[in-house]
């Protein structure tokens, strides 16, 4: 059985995030097929498909953008999504939504930032954190 795995990422530049995900992705193990979803164009997607991997454009306007979730939901099914990866706040909320309403099995995303977030995103994260299955946090 392959493992089809969907990277999000809005806007796939040249950061330490980029070459993270990039780099799991080029190390995942036989049987594991890794996907990226994207917001905006960047240059990690040339480099993504360069090495042979599928990317997709998805808009996605704001972290609750509902016309984004139906995109990201359809790609899921479409492409027999079975872990949803997202790095950032907008690809968090969107990828978990997505992939509850698409039905993947796994959830994760990776966590950034040391400093706590405002308020509002805290209760949010609070909310949406039931929808996740996991987290990684990057540290040394």
């Amino acid at each position: 059985m392959t493992i089809n795995t969907l990277y999000l990422l809005y806007y796939p530049g040249r950061g330490g995030t980029e070459e993270y995900v990039y780099s799991l992705a080029t190390s995942l193990p036989d049987g594991f097929r890794p996907l990226l979803a994207y917001g905006r164009p960047g240059p990690l997607v040339e480099r993504w498909r360069r090495a042979g991997l599928a990317a997709f454009h998805v808009p996605m306007r704001h972290p609750l953008d509902p016309l984004a979730v139906y995109r990201l939901a359809r790609l899921m099914v479409r492409e027999g999504v079975h872990v949803t990866h997202s790095n950032f706040l907008r690809e968090n909320y969107l990828g978990a939504l997505a992939s509850r309403l698409a039905g993947v099995p796994v959830v994760v995303n990776t966590v950034h930032m040391l400093q706590p977030p405002p308020p509002p995103v805290a209760l949010a994260n609070r909310v949406m954190s039931h929808l996740w299955d996991g987290v990684i946090a990057v540290s040394e």
